[in-house]
């Protein structure tokens, strides 16, 4: 390769990298932690929100705090999962879970550094009393400091073995959980959606998919801003979560997206199921800061078979939800072939 096609290549590479950037644009006194909650939730394409949080570690990777960095690399995991490059995906989710690990060891450092150095203030106490004390009073004494000595090793220990169970669960509820609706997240979906597939392959019951849309969901965002736009995802898991059976499981799917996946239902079925649903969401009062929002969703659905596959049978319920969209959405569609 010649001087020139390098000095091109190098060019390009620097160009990739700085377009999210001149794509992106935050008022002057957004701090970084802004930045990222914005990216996080804005209607931006995913390469963007890519180039730009890699942009952000290759020039400002040393001045990042460590809680910032975790949050970078834990985004990076997920929009990679998103784009099914499961190799950068793992590599940033053990960077975050490294980074988050060295943030609760700092402080719990911290904790046992003040725990030791009330220990050492103690001890000196004790030892002032032996000098003054007789012989009786020194053996009770002792025999108290062993006491109390063993107590907080043994409550220290189980404090720590506490806060470790703890941050299990957390880690296992933020992998599967989505935050801001407590429903199962994409990842989890699509696990309960295999092992849907297993059940299906022993007794032969058909199971049926909904995907649901919020119908111009951005007007919200942009009209009364993102704190709307979750009062409305909020508000809306929750009635959907009450019209459903207990076998029955809902997920956020994405953004402003839901799936629903009803075992042993027919298409006929899950179309009843929608129609309920999306009656019960036009009739609800959502109401915002005294503000009335008309609330209403679009529902495409599919019925699973072994001739289709999970993946088609997904993309069926997405191509009917797109067919109510341009038929003037608040409507159920099923998918026909």
């Amino acid at each position: 390769m010649n001087r020139v096609g390098f000095l091109l290549i190098i060019f390009w590479v620097l160009l990739s990298h700085s377009s999210a950037q001149d794509k992106i644009i935050f008022p002057k006194d957004h701090t970084l932690e802004d930045q990222l909650v914005y990216i996080d939730s804005a209607e931006i394409e995913l390469d963007d929100k890519i180039n730009f949080l890699e942009n952000i570690l290759i020039m400002k990777e040393e001045e990042i705090e460590k809680s910032q960095l975790y949050q970078i690399k834990y985004q990076l995991a997920n929009y990679y999962y998103h784009k099914q490059n499961f190799l950068l995906a793992v590599k940033y989710f053990k960077e975050s879970l490294l980074l988050n690990s060295e943030l609760y060891q700092s402080k719990i450092d911290q904790q046992i550094i003040e725990l030791q150095k009330k220990d050492q203030l103690q001890q000196e106490q004790i030892e002032t009393q032996i000098g003054i004390r007789n012989f009786f009073a020194i053996i009770f004494v002792i025999f108290v400091f062993i006491a109390g000595f063993l107590f907080v090793k043994y409550y220290r220990k189980n404090q720590e073995h506490q806060y470790l169970q703890s941050q299990h669960k957390k880690l296992q509820t933020l992998a599967t959980k989505d935050p801001l609706t407590n429903l199962a997240n994409r990842r989890s979906m699509k696990e309960k959606l295999q092992y849907e597939i297993y059940r299906y392959q022993r007794n032969k019951k058909e199971f049926s998919v909904i995907i649901s849309d919020i119908d111009h969901f951005k007007r919200f965002n942009d009209q009364f801003g993102h704190d709307c736009g979750d009062y409305v995802l909020e508000t809306l898991s929750l009635i959907i979560t009450q019209k459903l059976r207990k076998q029955d499981i809902i997920g956020r799917w994405g953004g402003e997206e839901f799936l629903i996946l009803l075992p042993e239902t027919s298409i006929d079925g899950a179309f009843i199921v929608a129609e309920k649903i999306r009656k019960e969401i036009m009739k609800y009062n959502f109401k915002y800061e005294d503000k009335l929002l008309s609330i209403t969703m679009t529902f495409g659905i599919s019925t699973y078979n072994s001739f289709i596959g999970l993946k088609n049978c997904v993309k069926q319920a997405d191509i009917a939800l797109y067919k109510g969209k341009n038929s003037g959405r608040n409507c159920v569609i099923a998918y026909e072939s």
